[in-house]
């Protein structure tokens, strides 16, 4: 398991330490069995894990920012989409679209877990001509083509 971005941040108006982890989760925690995904974790002075926060709606492992926000109700996650693209503008030579991987964040409510929030660049004009090509992928283990 690969861990990453330990901070001491309030939560219940307390400090605890934040963290994301990538790995197998179903080693320490049954109910993330199977799991190779990123989660994010709150944990309290005595190193129990409080909160285990998970991405939501297709995202995947970007591993650069945990943070929790608003008192502790929140926290904000950096997440990747992996996205179908036209990119006719660009070239003629795909003309079912690339594969993208799409990077942004999402809110997710650490009461009830659920999703408050995502901005993608994708939903706010940004296109693929304004990201670049990975030459050579035409293996199908490649999950993207633009970046």
């Amino acid at each position: 398991m690969n861990t990453f971005d330990f901070k001491v941040e309030t939560y219940n108006g307390t400090d605890h330490l934040t963290w994301m982890s990538i790995g197998h989760f179903g080693y320490w925690f049954s109910d993330m069995e199977g799991s190779s995904n990123v989660a994010g974790f709150v944990a309290d002075s005595s190193y129990n894990i409080k909160k285990k926060v998970m991405f939501k709606d297709g995202g995947i492992a970007n591993m650069h920012e945990f943070s929790v926000v608003d008192g502790g109700k929140s926290a904000i996650i950096t997440m990747e989409k992996v996205q179908q693209k036209d990119v006719s503008s660009l070239t003629s030579k795909y003309p079912d679209g690339l594969r993208t991987l799409i990077t942004g964040f999402q809110e997710i409510d650490l009461g009830t877990g659920r999703m408050k929030f995502e901005w993608l660049p994708t939903d706010h004009g940004v296109t693929v001509d304004e990201s670049f090509f990975l030459q050579g992928l035409d293996d199908d283990s490649v999950r993207w083509d633009f970046w």
